[in-house]
This record gives structure tokens, C-alpha cells and sequence, in this order.
């Protein structure tokens, strides 16, 4: 898991709906677009909603942003039964937290940063997977 460097510019996934269609980044007030967050062009792309960045990566390298869901693991910070939490990664305004998936808390954006392991598991904008993932653990 390691943080990006969120400050020097700011990253978007854009999207269509519930498909995602690329990606955008501000440097020095300049956008750049991609399709892949590899080859970047000033080529706008259309879209209709933008997640943010959270300014993270899991162990496997993905870039993690608003309206994803993750599970959490870390011994040291869930004193329940489970050691693994799934939850949505929201925003009100342009600050980011986490909404636990079972009970609806609000838990602050540094827990990534604080666990033992964070995965990947699905997009929420994806309703009908989303509910399968919650209900099936």
C-alpha cells in the first residue's frame, strides 16, 4: 500500500453513467486525459460523473477512488469477531471517508492508510454487483 502524491495534481475517473470511459489529471492548471492512467493527451473526454482520487494504492497497484469498495483488513483496528470489513469510499464535497457497507458508519480516510491490507472488491456505481458483494459475506 503506499500514498500518492495528491498535492502536485489532481486526479478523476470519469465517467458515463456506470461505465468508466477514462481518466483526467490537473498539473499546473492544465488537464490531461487517458483512457488507461498510462498514455495521457489534452484530448477531453466526455462524461457525466467524476469519482476522486483517494490518493492511494493497494498492494496490487490500483488507484483507488470515490464510489469503490474495499476490504479492510487489520487486527489492530476492528475489535469484533471479524478482522475484515468491507466499505464504500464517499464524499461529501471534495473530503473523503469510508461508509461501512453492514452498518452505515462513517469512518475517517486514514483508516487505508492504518490497515494491515486493503483490496480492491467492485465499484458501488454498480448497484446490483455491489448488493451481491454485501450480502454475500
Amino acid at each position: 500500500m503506499q500514498s500518492e502524491n495528491a498535492s502536485s495534481f489532481d486526479l478523476l475517473r470519469l465517467r458515463v453513467d456506470r461505465h468508466i470511459i477514462g481518466y483526467r489529471r490537473t498539473m499546473n492548471n492544465t488537464d490531461f486525459f487517458s483512457k488507461d492512467l498510462f498514455w495521457w493527451n489534452g484530448n477531453k473526454l466526455p462524461f457525466t460523473h467524476a469519482d476522486y482520487s483517494v490518493g492511494f494504492k493497494t498492494i496490487q497497484n490500483r488507484t483507488l477512488f470515490e464510489n469503490d469498495i474495499v476490504e479492510i483488513s487489520s487486527p489492530s483496528l476492528f475489535k469484533l469477531r471479524t478482522n475484515r470489513r468491507l466499505f464504500r469510499i464517499a464524499s461529501q464535497g471534495k473530503e473523503l471517508h469510508l461508509i461501512d457497507l453492514k452498518n452505515e458508519l462513517r469512518a475517517p480516510i486514514s483508516l487505508l492508510f492504518e490497515a494491515k491490507s486493503v483490496t480492491f472488491i467492485s465499484y458501488h456505481f454498480l448497484q446490483s454487483e455491489a448488493q451481491s458483494v454485501v450480502h454475500s459475506n
